[in-house]
């Protein structure tokens, strides 16, 4: 969901105007992109170009391949042999403990994650990690 700040910034339109100037509306929205449509001062709805919402589409549409790779690889990891004792020692700890292995585990992905982005080429929408998450 949009935020407040969000909406700010998109050009307005109030609805009656989108009824009685239909073409000059449909040339902002794909000027622009989107278009905040208003009724009574209030925002009523976005509307937006093909384009993007082809790309939010886009956006949203899993890498399914990827998807896969991801859980066979989890789910590996759920089928080696010390499997049954690492879960059992995880049960067995306590918070502090716990929350310590969490965190461990955290950097160790911060650090793979790290080095797969050093030869991936970000897509449309893909905000590059900043130097903190390499550390």
């Amino acid at each position: 969901m949009a935020t407040t700040d969000a909406l700010e910034k998109l050009p307005t339109v109030p609805a009656s105007e989108l009824v009685a100037k239909f073409h000059a509306t449909t040339t902002k929205v794909e000027k622009s992109g989107t278009l905040l449509v208003t009724r009574h001062g209030q925002p009523s709805m976005v509307m937006m170009s093909l384009d993007r919402y082809r790309a939010l589409e886009k956006a949203t549409t899993p890498d399914l391949a990827q998807l896969t790779l991801e859980f066979d690889e989890m789910y590996a990891g759920m089928q080696a042999p010390d499997a049954i004792t690492r879960m059992s020692s995880a049960f067995a700890m306590g918070p502090l403990e716990l929350g310590h292995a969490a965190i461990r585990q955290s950097r160790e992905g911060a650090r793979r994650a790290a080095v797969v982005d050093e030869f991936a080429t970000p897509g449309p929408f893909v905000t590059p990690p900043t130097a903190k998450a390499r550390r």
